[in-house]
């Protein structure tokens, strides 16, 4: 690889460098490092929040359940990014798989945040909270389609993973 550089023969990047290489530290440690400040950040104002409504335990096993399924996502990003980074044969499924994840936590909560508000929130509630959640919505579905995008179409990514979407297990299923 070393002669063909040399000779003028374009090689594509290989490795885990590059915009690979800072894919792999948002989803291990940038992301849930994030999750975790705007816990702590927000966990007390949100408590308090929820007390004030009319039906607050709904609100706070609505909480509960979006803050467990965010740590189950984190933990499989942080084990996807892992995989990339030790470029291990699986690691680029598992990573799409994350992605397409993030998507449909993404849909999930919002969906469920305006029906909660619509049933359960005071009359209007419902008309203020749905643009600002809309624009937020749309800006968290950014970093999955980008970087989707992205996995889909490297150079660096299809010369690392030249199997592509591989399954840990490539030997057939015994019958």
């Amino acid at each position: 690889m070393a002669n063909e550089r040399f000779r003028g023969i374009p090689v594509a990047p290989n490795g885990v460098g590059g915009w690979l290489l800072f894919f792999v530290i948002t989803m291990v440690f940038l992301s849930p490092g994030t999750h975790v400040v705007i816990f702590l950040r927000f966990n007390r104002h949100s408590i308090d929040d929820f007390a004030r409504t009319t039906h607050p335990f709904a609100h706070y096993l609505f909480y509960v359940i979006e803050q467990l399924a965010r740590l189950a996502l984190d933990a499989y990003g942080i084990f996807a990014g892992i995989q990339l980074w030790k470029t291990r044969p699986a690691a680029l499924m598992h990573a799409k798989r994350f992605l397409l994840l993030v998507v449909l936590f993404h849909l999930a909560d919002f969906v469920t945040v305006v029906n909660i508000e619509w049933i359960l929130g005071p009359p209007g509630t419902l008309g203020k909270y749905l643009p600002p959640a809309v624009l937020r919505q749309t800006r968290n579905l950014v970093y999955p389609v980008v970087w989707y995008a992205y996995l889909v179409n490297s150079e660096r990514v299809r010369s690392t993973f030249p199997l592509g979407d591989a399954t840990p297990n490539s030997q057939p299923a015994p019958l």
